[in-house]
């Protein structure tokens, strides 16, 4: 390091604590400087014999990552520049002046810099530099790290080691939970609005693919559970093709060997091969082709692979075949040694990003006893319901209460119409299509007729429309896919200013209504 000249450092590392770099003058004895990572974050470390301790421990920097470390296995950009007086540090972004070389006159305002380098004066220096490697302890057979367990909805995992083109690949996983549908994998060629501004490429190794590529078409990959059966949702520019292990609407018949939502660990295979699938589970194995000939096979996707659940922005870019997303429904449980292409993906490092912080963990401690939450003699939801769902923490469902929050303890705000009046609420900012609704609602009312909701398309020339109404003192859901409008009636409520509840759920042809713990299923 010559007097104005600088160093540039593009590392990537799982390790909290390493050497970055070791230099040291090739003519003066005992002067060395030294960058390492200590807890995640950088340190510098100058050496000189001038200095009372030998070793002068600098500022400590963190690197812009969600993960709140440097060591989030994932490429930074490191340089800094010298002079006579200072040596100046950039990390990712804004360059700080990191070490002040000049003794620093007595005063209450000298800073704990100056008081541990106290005379230092560096002149022009060579400095030499070696190259440090360190070798990562293992043990065999030993779980690396890659079980998470993920406490309630609303967090995800984000891996930017998923697939990106390829038109023959293999993921596996390992799954334990009871929640009957949730999202497990997805990844898009899309990419969330937040994100787009990181698809060019920047300084540093990246991954060789075009970013034109990346902004542009709509394959995708997905694979969620539905009513206790994995289904794969695959497009590679043909047009989406659902595959599922079994067929989810099976009422009260018995489940099948594919059933994977009952608290058991099971193993879990994924082939992909031009534009077919093929899924292991427990080494059963059910090859699948779609219904007719794809035209293209090559899956072209960003690399970002998202587990578990979905960033909101993200939500309403997914395709409406993608209901676990839709319908908001996270997963519940435990997953891991998941794989991609033969390469284990480092879970409990994913659970450390600011967007998984609450809601997943990495396990470490006995499970067999999870899943058994509500069974407690004790409800912990106060006036609501456990949901069977609960995996390490109870869910609970206060529909049929007037409290909300995590344990239905908080009490929600109402809203009270005089009969001539309405409110309205834009959940998109854009037209989008929809192939699975969930809505919940808790009423009273003295009318016998009343429109309690109401969602309609934006455009004039389309029909579709879906709403709730009171007819009759009669619940009636109504609903337009395109073609006619069709009403479902359901239970007689007393309009006498009781409180009742409804919850309605649609996927696809199937309508399931709920009022006051009354179910009701139509076809559609």
């Amino acid at each position: 390091l010559n007097h104005g000249s600088g160093m540039s450092i593009l590392f990537k590392t799982k390790e909290p604590n390493s050497l970055l770099l070791y230099a040291e003058p090739s003519d003066v004895d005992n002067h060395a400087l030294l960058i390492i990572l200590s807890n995640g974050s950088i340190e510098f470390q100058l050496r000189s014999p001038n200095s009372p301790n030998l070793v002068t421990l600098q500022k400590r920097h963190t690197c812009e990552s969600p993960y709140g470390a440097c060591s989030d296995n994932t490429w930074h950009h490191l340089s800094f520049s010298y002079n006579r007086i200072r040596i100046f540090y950039q990390n990712d972004k804004d360059f700080t002046d990191l070490i002040n070389l000049v003794g620093i006159n007595n005063s209450s305002k000298r800073s704990e810099v100056g008081r541990e380098i106290g005379d230092i004066k560096y002149k022009s220096i060579s400095f030499q530099t070696f190259s440090v490697k360190t070798k990562r302890d293992m043990h065999p057979g030993r779980n690396s790290g890659t079980v998470v367990t993920f406490k309630r909805p609303g967090g995800y995992l984000r891996s930017q080691r998923g697939w990106q083109t390829v038109s023959t690949g293999k993921i596996s996983f390992q799954v334990r939970t009871l929640k009957h549908n949730s999202l497990i994998l997805f990844s898009s060629s899309g990419w969330p609005r937040g994100e787009k501004k990181f698809a060019m490429p920047r300084d540093g190794p990246i991954q060789p693919v075009n970013p034109v590529d990346r902004l542009t078409g709509n394959d995708i990959f997905g694979a969620e559970v539905r009513e206790g059966y994995l289904v794969m949702l695959l497009n590679t520019g043909s047009g989406i093709n659902e595959f599922s292990t079994g067929s989810i609407w099976r009422g009260d018949q018995h489940k099948s060997r594919w059933f994977i939502a009952d608290g058991v660990k099971h193993s879990v295979e994924i082939q992909l091969s031009n534009g077919s699938l093929s899924v292991t589970l427990d080494g059963n194995t059910l090859n699948m082709r779609p219904k007719a000939k794809p035209k293209y096979t090559v899956l072209n996707l960003n690399g970002n692979l998202y587990i578990g659940g979905l960033p909101e922005e993200l939500r309403d870019e997914t395709p409406p075949q993608a209901w676990s997303a839709r319908l908001r429904e996270d997963f519940v449980g435990e997953l891991g040694s998941l794989s991609i292409d033969g390469e284990i993906l480092d879970l409990v490092l994913e659970s450390k990003a600011r967007w998984a912080k609450g809601y997943v963990q990495p396990q470490d401690r006995d499970t067999s006893d999870f899943g058994d939450i509500c069974s407690k003699t004790e409800n912990p939801c106060g006036s609501g319901q456990c949901i069977q769902d609960s995996w390490t923490e109870p869910l609970c469902d206060c529909i049929h209460t007037n409290y909300t929050g995590p344990r239905c303890s908080e009490k929600v705000t109402m809203l009270v119409f005089n009969g001539f009046q309405g409110i309205g609420i834009r959940l998109s900012h854009l037209p989008k299509q929809s192939e699975a609704e969930s809505l919940a609602l808790r009423l009273q009312t003295y009318q016998k007729n009343a429109l309690l909701f109401e969602s309609s398309s934006t455009s004039s020339t389309a029909p579709d429309r879906f709403g709730v109404e009171i007819v009759d003192r009669q619940l009636v859901i109504f609903y337009n896919l395109g073609f006619e409008t069709k009403r479902y009636a359901t239970a007689e409520i007393e309009a006498n200013g009781e409180w009742h509840t409804l919850r309605l759920l649609r996927r696809s042809k199937e309508l399931k209504i709920d009022v006051d713990n009354v179910t009701y299923n139509f076809g559609m």
